[in-house]
This record gives structure tokens, C-alpha cells and sequence, in this order.
């Protein structure tokens, strides 16, 4: 990803420097930042407290966080289904449904509000919006799957059992794709919530 984004040119005037870093330190001075941004991330991070808070820290007064996480696994009416082929073919290998459907773990806004409050931000705005998912078709469950290939030590150790979870979900999920699929794409809806919170 950063690659990707070093080859993209900086609008004009900007100075952009790309890191890799871990979200959960953010080694960065006191007061720096007038924006944070946080993308899918939050409900990833073991002490979403802690991050808050290290968050809080970076920003200037009256510096701005955004952070956006998907809704509940019941407000996704395609994921609903679609992790359901995936945790039931990696079952086998130690994977319980709660880790296939981590990205919608923390879809609960009065939950994030709380943890923004409890921090320290003020004022704290939540919204809600859905974004249209939009795939090939073709390519759309290798393309999806392809991180568990790399993350999931049965996988690492035996390439082709890799290609047989693939195939598995393949023609397990076909009838689930074909209700989403507009043409050569998939197509469908995530709702997604929106808090912005200043520091004081």
C-alpha cells in the first residue's frame, strides 16, 4: 500500500511523508496534528482505548479525529452470508466465526461514542453512510481471500490446501454471488458509521 501511494503524485504544494508504523504506539511529538484520520481500523486494535488516547495526544487543540467502521455483522446483508461459506471452510483449521467477521465487530455507535467521551474528545458527531461495494466478478473471491493465504499458518505451510479453501468458497458462496452480480461486477451495500471528534 505504501508503494501504491509513493507512486501517486502530491497534489501541488503538499509535502507527504509515508510511514509504516504500529497504530496502537503512534511514536509521534504531542500536539502535531491538526487531522487524524482512521479508516477500518479501530475495531482491529486489542486496546481501542489506548489508541484513543495516544490519538488525543497527537492532536492539536481543537485538532480533528474521523474515524469510519463498518456496521454490525446483521446490518450486512451480503457479508452475513458470504462469511458464513468462509468460517464454516476455515473451521477446520482453528478459525471461529467471530474471527471471519472481526471488520464488523464493533458496529455499535453508542459504544464509540462512549470511548471518544471517555478520552477526552468534545464535541463528537456520529453518522451513519453505506458505501456500494463494487468487485469483478471474475477475480472476486480469489481477490477476497487472498489475505488468508498469507495470514493463516495452515495455508503458509500447504499452498495447496490454500487452493482448495478457495475453490470450497467458490462454489459454496456461487449462489450468493449470483443475487449481487450486475453484469461482469458484484455489487452491494455497506453501511458503514462516522464519528468526527475535535480535542478541546
Amino acid at each position: 500500500m505504501l508503494a501504491v501511494a509513493r507512486s501517486v503524485p502530491a497534489p501541488d504544494g503538499a509535502s507527504i511523508e509515508w510511514r509504516e508504523a504500529d497504530a496502537t504506539v503512534i511514536d509521534l511529538p504531542d500536539s502535531s496534528f491538526d487531522l487524524v484520520i482512521c479508516q477500518q481500523g479501530l475495531q482491529f486494535f486489542p486496546d481501542r482505548e489506548a489508541t484513543a488516547s495516544k490519538v488525543l495526544r497527537v492532536l492539536a487543540p481543537r485538532g480533528r479525529f474521523v474515524a469510519a467502521m463498518w456496521q454490525g455483522i446483521d446490518h450486512q446483508p451480503f457479508w452475513k452470508e458470504f462469511t458464513e461459506v468462509e468460517a464454516a471452510n476455515l473451521a477446520p483449521l482453528g478459525l471461529t466465526r467471530e474471527d471471519v467477521t472481526l471488520p464488523f465487530s464493533w458496529g455499535d455507535p453508542d459504544a464509540l461514542r462512549r470511548l471518544l467521551a471517555d478520552v477526552g474528545f468534545d464535541p463528537i458527531e456520529l453518522s451513519t453512510t453505506t458505501v456500494e461495494a463494487n468487485f469483478a466478478a471474475e477475480s472476486f473471491v480469489e481477490d477476497l481471500e487472498y489475505p488468508y493465504g498469507a495470514l493463516v499458518p495452515g495455508f503458509l505451510e500447504d499452498p495447496d490446501a490454500f487452493a482448495a479453501y478457495v475453490n470450497a468458497v467458490r462454489e459454496e458462496s456461487r449462489d450468493v454471488l449470483n443475487r449481487y452480480r450486475r453484469d461482469d461486477r458484484i455489487v452491494f451495500e455497506t453501511p458503514a458509521n462516522l464519528a468526527r471528534a475535535r480535542r478541546p
